[in-house]
């Protein structure tokens, strides 16, 4: 079975040049209400010579609440906000 560092460690190969995808594997073990990951394993992620500098940044950032990568990296996990949808469906319904 694959650890949540290896995890990540091979999502980095993947999403080498691709920030959004890297921060879609993020929001797989990063999550409003903490982590999978243990400080060990973010250590064991900073050293890894797998992932880029601006990889680490942003997993460095995205434990950080409050930060615009945090927030960003959260919301990719929770439902859309349909508001602007459920405006035009009251319009129709309303005539």
């Amino acid at each position: 079975m694959m650890t949540y560092p290896e995890y990540l460690e091979s999502a980095a190969r993947q999403s080498k040049c691709d920030a959004k995808l890297w921060s879609r594997y993020l929001s797989k073990v990063i999550f409003a209400e903490g982590s999978y990951l243990t400080d060990d394993d973010i250590n064991q992620l900073l050293e890894s010579r797998e992932l880029t500098t601006f990889q680490k940044v942003s997993l460095t950032e995205a434990f950080k609440e409050g930060t615009p990568t945090h927030d960003h990296v959260v919301s990719l996990t929770q439902p859309a906000k349909l508001t602007a949808l459920a405006k035009v469906k009251a319009m129709v319904e309303n005539g």
